[in-house]
């Protein structure tokens, strides 16, 4: 940090900012706490790789031995030792890929029963006014415009409408069946978490600041339930000083809502990079070369 300090000093740049992954973040902050006049200006991150990698261990172990691995194995997606591997924490790129396969199958599953639920004969009151053949239509329409890159804004907010009541009829039918079926249960919060998940990738890949912080406040409490101890009391800790920046750190923030939390070494949109993935990239790297 004392470093970090003197380059910056250099550079005439009033704020630091550094990462750390967890074990370096808590000493540091406690570094910080007990001498507070030697790093007025430092800011400390936890590394949010390392958070994502914390949390696909938390999502392995929730489901585990859930028949996940029997569905990717039988389907031949993965052998058997590599799915074991995948559920115990390890290789980050094919954990990633192995639950959004799993989650997309089950979300398949659930809008099948969402659509025979809306077919029954005990309907939703506000099912009449649902034009079923119409919003396929709209749909459709939103596709092509996204492939022909033409009116994409306009179908856009057409397609949102149109959609607001098929969401709350959605939202209806998961909270009847969550409330009825302990099974229907267990998978939508499989899902639920996948999109957690999905959603925190999404604000690095897009340096969206704002959606950082919501995806991170809403896996937190999972960290609790799940005995992960040292993230459960330092996660809350960075989201808290991360709260506070628009009052100490009102340029860093600035700088965060363009995107600068992140790492973009390409032109290409949503190629951003968590800091510390970053770094692990530029280590690996540089062991290849040597």
């Amino acid at each position: 940090m004392k470093k970090a300090q003197n380059i910056c000093t250099s550079f005439d740049q009033k704020d630091v900012v550094v990462s750390f992954d967890l074990a370096i973040y808590s000493k540091a902050k406690q570094i910080i706490w007990k001498y507070p006049d030697e790093f007025p200006d430092t800011l400390i991150r936890l590394g949010s790789f390392h958070i994502t990698l914390n949390f696909l261990a938390v999502l392995g172990k929730r489901y585990q031995s859930s028949g996940i691995e029997d569905v990717l194995v039988e389907s031949d997606v993965y052998g058997p030792g590599t799915v074991t591997s995948l559920m115990k924490g390890k290789s980050y790129n094919r954990r990633v890929s192995a639950h959004k396969l799993t989650m997309e199958a089950l979300f398949r599953l659930r809008w099948q029963a969402f659509i025979c639920w809306l077919n029954a004969e005990c309907q939703h009151p506000h099912k009449a006014n649902l034009d079923q053949k119409g919003l396929v239509s709209s749909m459709q329409s939103f596709h092509l415009a996204i492939k022909s890159k033409e009116d994409v804004p306009q179908r856009s907010m057409s397609i949102t409408v149109e959609l607001k009541t098929v969401m709350e009829l959605f939202e209806t039918f998961r909270e009847q069946e969550r409330a009825r079926s302990p099974m229907f249960l267990f998978w939508d919060e499989y899902i639920r978490m996948v999109m957690m998940f999905l959603q925190f990738v999404m604000a690095e890949r897009t340096g969206n600041w704002r959606l950082h912080l919501v995806a991170a406040s809403s896996m937190t409490p999972y960290f609790f339930a799940h005995d992960r101890h040292n993230y459960s009391c330092w996660l809350p800790v960075y989201l808290a000083d991360m709260e506070q920046l628009q009052q100490k750190h009102p340029t860093v923030i600035q700088r965060f809502m363009e995107g600068s939390h992140v790492i973009s070494c390409s032109s290409q949109p949503f190629s951003s990079v968590w800091t510390d993935m970053a770094l692990e990239q530029s280590i690996n790297l540089d062991s290849k070369s040597n």
